[in-house]
């Protein structure tokens, strides 16, 4: 299945221990506990693409917010 096709399964929702990860801003370890269930065997499909795009949304995530530390680092030298 296509990455862009598993952002419909979003629905499903995060297990408990991946969730609570994410909201308390640990990415990393979020991104552990996903990789281990996705290499098991017997996860749901369904499961499997919500968790595929929840993996990629982090990893966006993470770029997005060096991205924007970097700028706004710029830009405070360039003030000043």
């Amino acid at each position: 299945m296509h990455i862009n096709e598993c952002f419909r399964y979003l629905h499903v929702g995060l297990p408990d221990d991946i969730l609570q990860r994410k909201l308390y801003g640990d990415l990393d370890g979020a991104l552990k506990l996903i990789d281990r269930r996705l290499e098991a065997d017997a996860v749901p499909e369904a499961l499997r693409c919500c968790l595929t795009a929840q993996r990629e949304m982090l990893l966006r995530r993470g770029e997005v917010v060096k991205w924007m530390f970097l700028i706004f680092h710029d830009f405070q030298f360039s003030c000043h």
